[in-house]
């Protein structure tokens, strides 16, 4: 069985939410935030977690975490950086919204936005789905949390999938101990 680390799945969580997300809406593949911003948002963040978090757990603070800048939106650089002063990752310089890619720092991982504005709040539009629909899926009932598994990652797709196969059949889940992310 191929074990993945707690921030694996929380990224593979945010992707397939992602897609199923944009997939639904008009003009949708055009405005969806592309997978690098993802993953390097989520690293990034993942850094700051405690090391012991499950995937819940930490897509939670990642999500929470994201939800802060939001606020970047309305609000003038110089004021963030005042509020959030270690809240880094995405900035806005001169207008233009920056996230570098770590692995190429000539690489600005938001240039689609800066070309295309409608992507900064579909993105943040999109977050508070992601925060919404987990918040429903851990706190709701059991018809609710099939409910919201299968809005958030579309019907086919939560009915095929071991995970709804083990809670249709009333197995417990396991979920592999967490490895370390950061080493």
């Amino acid at each position: 069985m191929l074990e993945r680390s707690s921030l694996q799945i929380v990224i593979q969580i945010l992707k397939r939410h992602r897609d199923v997300y944009f997939n639904r809406r008009k003009n949708g593949k055009e405005l969806r935030p592309i997978s690098a911003v993802i993953c390097t948002l989520a690293a990034s963040i993942a850094k700051n977690a405690p090391k012991e978090y499950n995937p819940f757990e930490l897509l939670d603070f990642i999500t929470n975490e994201l939800k802060i800048y939001s606020e970047l939106s309305n609000m003038e650089q110089i004021r963030f950086t005042q509020k959030y002063a270690q809240k880094n990752l995405i900035t806005r310089e001169k207008g233009k919204w920056v996230l570098m890619n770590p692995a190429n720092p000539n690489d600005n991982l938001l240039d689609s936005w800066n070309e295309n504005p409608d992507k900064v709040p579909e993105f943040f539009k999109w977050l508070s789905f992601v925060i919404n629909d987990f918040n429903t899926i851990i706190t709701g009932s059991d018809a609710k949390f099939v409910a919201a598994m299968e809005n958030a990652f579309d019907n086919n797709y939560v009915r095929n999938s071991l995970l709804f196969k083990d809670y249709t059949n009333t197995k417990p889940l396991s979920i592999n101990p967490v490895k370390p992310w950061g080493y």
